[in-house]
């Protein structure tokens, strides 16, 4: 059996609510706790949510949206709503935004899921669509697709956590007033359970316009300093080959030279209009001498947006200056 995943195109599609991070419009209800979460534990560097899973249980194979990158392991990966619930009824509710709330112009209601690791055997939800009257219509995800099934296998690199599309027809929702839906409610069937859930989107199909977008290239620069004799720190630039109209960000990572710079990862972002911006890659200078004449750190940038990366790969070298 072959699992796709695929996002319609922007001009084709209503994000209801991409359960990226917390946001007011989805809230739990009953026994329910819903965690944003991303990346797998043992990063490098601290993550803005907590970790998904637990890399000593969960092998990077078997979590293909939270696969550490090789010279950026701190990067920011799958975040996603992590909802568990421990009595029958327990859920999340998730506004509809007033843009979207007219589902005649949608061929389909669609969000992604899958089983928590933790649990054993499927899960069960119930999808129910809620209209201004508060008339509502239901169905069971296991009607409408098998995303909240195990998937083959009991060790790595099988045994994954993977989301899987659950689509609802907007054909299908009958009995309520489909021009004003207000709600979506996804709710635990079951005494327990606990599943992953992302992306709640109104979509038509569609494949999209081929096109070339015009974007900046994107450039981490080399830098060479001394060690100096205390604290210190390396400024590595982040440039730009020409303005654009947008916000350019990305994800810096000094990874190397455990002697002589400290590990670091953060965002940085470069404003629109401008061309560059600057990292600082905290150093440990001392006053004892080293064999070793310089110590390479290496800087990537990661999850680059608005721009390509040219050359996402720096070089700080850092020069031992003590006899």
């Amino acid at each position: 059996e072959i699992y796709t995943v695929a996002q319609q195109p922007g001009d084709q599609r209503l994000d209801v609510a991409p359960l990226l991070a917390p946001s007011t419009d989805v809230r739990p209800v009953g026994d329910a706790t819903a965690t944003y979460c991303m990346s797998l534990s043992g990063r490098p560097y601290p993550q803005q949510l907590p970790a998904c899973a637990d890399s000593e249980e969960l092998d990077w194979p078997q979590a293909p949206h939270w696969t550490p990158m090789r010279f950026a392991p701190s990067a920011p990966s799958g975040p996603m709503l992590n909802l568990s619930w421990s009595a029958e009824g327990g859920g999340v509710r998730i506004d509809v935004p007033a843009v979207g709330r007219d589902l005649t112009g949608f061929d389909r209601l669609t969000f992604r899921a899958a089983p928590d690791e933790s649990v054993e055997g499927t899960q069960e939800m119930t999808i129910t669509v809620v209209d201004g009257s508060g008339a509502t219509w239901s169905t069971l995800v296991s009607d409408v697709s098998s995303a909240l099934t195990q998937l083959p296998g009991t060790e790595t690199p099988l045994d994954k956590v993977y989301l899987r599309q659950v689509l609802v027809p907007v054909s299908d929702i009958e009995g309520i007033d489909t021009t004003d839906v207000r709600q979506v409610r996804l709710t635990g069937v079951g005494e327990s359970g606990n599943v992953y859930l992302s992306e709640v989107t109104l979509a038509n199909p569609g494949v999209g316009t081929a096109m070339s977008v015009d974007l900046p290239n994107l450039y981490v620069s080399d830098a060479t300093v001394n060690e100096g004799q205390g604290p210190g720190s390396a400024k590595i630039a982040v440039q730009l080959d020409e303005p654009t109209d947008a916000v350019v960000s990305a994800h810096l990572e000094a990874n190397g030279g455990d002697m002589a710079a400290e590990r670091l990862a953060a965002p940085v972002v470069i404003p629109a209009g401008q061309t560059c911006a600057v990292f600082d890659v905290p150093l440990e200078g001392d006053r004892l001498a080293s064999t070793e004449a310089t110590t390479d750190v290496t800087v990537t940038a990661a999850r680059v947006s608005n721009a390509s990366g040219a050359d996402t790969f720096g070089r700080l070298t850092i020069r031992e200056d003590d006899a």
